[in-house]
């Protein structure tokens, strides 16, 4: 993993194993590019409570305030069609689309498309300076959360 990369952790990101002073890039899709069983995996690894259901086809993923939701057309499909993300208390939206998709957060304009592994996304944000929340491609018209 210290020469090839973890292709199981997203591009861009690093970790560091536990008892090594080496760090370990990742090679993984963005999270943003990942299809329903790689986001389940993703999160869980990360504490996260996973919910999916079929129609309409989405994986959520929920830990404290902090929330995501990827929405298929069907849950076998290789990417997402519209990523949601709603910002734990202190996190713009920035920092949040970053996580999404792996770019520079000073490289980020609102509600300009962003660059993903799979293309341009549409970017639109709600609440830009409290509480934001960010769509990520072709989500049409989005609910509040329960």
């Amino acid at each position: 993993l210290l020469k090839s990369g973890d292709p199981a952790c997203p591009k861009g990101q690093a970790y560091k194993p536990k008892g090594s002073k080496d760090e370990v890039r990742c090679t993984g899709p963005q999270i943003a590019d990942m299809n329903a069983e790689a986001v389940k995996a993703y999160f869980s690894d990360r504490h996260f409570k996973i919910t999916t259901q079929d129609a309409p086809a989405e994986v959520s993923a929920e830990q404290g305030s902090e929330k995501y939701v990827f929405s298929y057309d069907k849950l076998g499909d290789s990417a997402p069609r519209c990523r949601t993300a709603y910002a734990a208390p202190g996190l713009s939206w920035q920092e949040l689309t970053a996580r999404l998709t792996g770019m520079a957060p000073e490289k980020l304009k609102l509600d300009a498309p962003v660059k993903s592994g799979r293309g341009e996304l549409q970017l639109r944000v709600e609440h830009a300076t409290d509480k934001p929340t960010v769509h990520l491609g072709s989500c049409g018209q989005i609910v509040a959360p329960p």
